[in-house]
């Protein structure tokens, strides 16, 4: 079940903000996974939420830290990663899935 919200989660950020490659993100914000990860993690306490594949084959995730700041990260398979979206107050919404129905 918590598979299907943070799933549901990351494509609903994803269509929210037209999501392509991370080639449009701003270049300033575009470096090595590896070392973006590590700068979420020491820096703000941010761990990854929810994972999901955008249409152009990108990884996209979702990091979260306790306080509620959050960053979306978008990977391409050559290990560049682009944050598009960073913000305060993340909440879990919880019954989301009550929504989806069974199917999902």
């Amino acid at each position: 079940m918590r598979s299907t919200i943070t799933l549901a989660v990351a494509a609903a950020a994803a269509s929210l903000l037209g999501l392509t490659t991370p080639a449009s993100a701003n270049p300033a914000a575009c470096a090595p996974r590896a070392d973006i990860v590590q700068k979420l993690d020491k820096t703000y306490k941010e761990v990854r939420q929810a994972i999901a594949l955008t249409k152009q084959g990108g990884l996209l995730e979702i990091f979260v830290s306790a306080k509620g700041s959050w960053s979306i990260l978008v990977s391409s398979a050559n290990g560049k990663a682009c944050l598009v979206a960073v913000g305060e107050n993340w909440q879990q919404q919880q019954q989301l899935v009550a929504h989806l129905g069974p199917e999902a």
